[in-house]
C-alpha cells in the first residue's frame, strides 16, 4: 500500500485512539481523582486533544505501526473481492458463450475457461495463506 494510504488510515487511527482515551481518561478521573493521576494524565491529554498533522514525527509513527498491524487484511479482502467480481464477470460471460457460434466466440470461451481456473487457483492460494496467517 502506498504511503498516502498509510497516512490516512493513521489519521484515522490516531482519531479512534484519542476517541477511546477520551473516554479512558473521563472513566479515571471520576474513579480515582488524585493529583498524581492527573499530572500523568495531563501528558496524554495534549496528544488526544492534537489533530494527527499536528503530532510529532514519532506520535505519527506509532499510529502508522497500528495501522501496519491491520492493513495487510485489509488488503488480502481487496484482493480476493477483487477476483470474485473478475469471476463473476466470467460466469456472465459463460452464460452467453453457447449464443454465440463464429470463432471468436470459441477463442473467448476458451480463453475463459482458462481464466476462470487462473481466477479460481488465487482465490484458492489466498485462502490457504489466510488460514495459516
Amino acid at each position: 500500500m502506498n504511503n498516502k494510504i498509510i497516512e490516512q488510515l493513521a489519521a484515522v487511527e490516531h482519531e479512534r485512539w484519542a476517541d477511546w482515551q477520551k473516554w479512558c481518561h473521563q472513566v479515571i478521573r471520576e474513579n480515582s481523582p488524585s493529583h498524581g493521576t492527573g499530572d500523568v494524565l495531563k501528558r496524554w491529554d495534549r496528544q488526544i486533544e492534537t489533530p494527527y498533522l499536528g503530532l510529532s514525527e514519532q506520535e505519527k509513527e506509532s499510529a502508522r505501526e497500528q495501522v501496519r498491524r491491520y492493513l495487510p487484511i485489509v488488503e488480502q479482502e481487496i484482493r480476493r473481492a477483487e477476483l470474485a467480481a473478475r469471476l463473476a464477470e466470467i460466469d456472465q460471460w459463460e452464460k452467453h458463450m453457447p449464443e454465440m457460434h463464429s470463432p471468436l466466440a470459441t477463442g473467448l470461451s476458451i480463453y475463459i475457461q482458462t481464466r476462470q481456473y487462473t481466477i479460481e487457483e488465487k482465490l484458492k492460494d489466498l485462502e490457504e495463506y489466510a488460514k495459516n496467517k
